[in-house]
């Protein structure tokens, strides 16, 4: 009986399947750490540049009415994202020379947001401005016969005319 090897064997699978789990478990952790710390700063550099585009409007002075200068905005806007991606840009796709993005963030949209348009975290414009849309690749896949897939999180951002909200 003494000489019975059922239960070191067993323990011995269950070591092995532990360290297995506990890797799995540290390398899934630390991938969404990661993809985490690049989603917070793709959002704060997507709403630098959407409060630059909001401001180098607001600058021209020459009329009130910003929903006309909309297409100003949005290259103001395009032009300051794609500096701080450091990417190269064909208005609607960033593609980053940074590396940390599986494929190219894309503009969804850009819009003219009136007064009292609701912002992200709940609260209203006091002003008028701008609001654009993007998706962030997160995970990408490459399906035969389909090609390369991305997992995309979508991104919102609403940038104040500080001069027209002061009025």
């Amino acid at each position: 009986m003494l000489k019975d090897q059922r239960g070191f064997i067993a323990m011995y699978v269950l070591l092995i399947f532990l360290v297995i789990a506990f890797s799995c478990f540290a390398f899934i952790g630390t991938a969404a750490l990661g993809a985490k710390k690049n989603a917070v700063m793709t959002y704060q550099w997507f709403g630098e540049a959407i409060n630059f585009a909001a401001d180098a409007v607001s600058r021209a002075r020459e009329t009130t009415d910003f929903a006309v200068k909309t297409s100003e905005a949005r290259q103001w806007f395009v032009y300051a994202f794609s500096q701080e991606l450091e990417a190269t840009t064909d208005g609607y796709n960033f593609n980053s020379r940074l590396k940390i993005y599986p494929g190219p963030i894309k503009l969804v949209s850009f819009n003219y947001a009136p007064p009292g348009t609701v912002a992200p975290g709940g609260g209203r414009t006091a002003g008028p401005g701008y609001e654009a849309v993007i998706e962030v690749p997160v995970l990408s896949v490459n399906l035969p016969f389909i090609g390369p897939q991305y997992v995309t999180v979508p991104m919102r951002q609403v940038g104040v005319v500080k001069a027209a909200a002061e009025r």
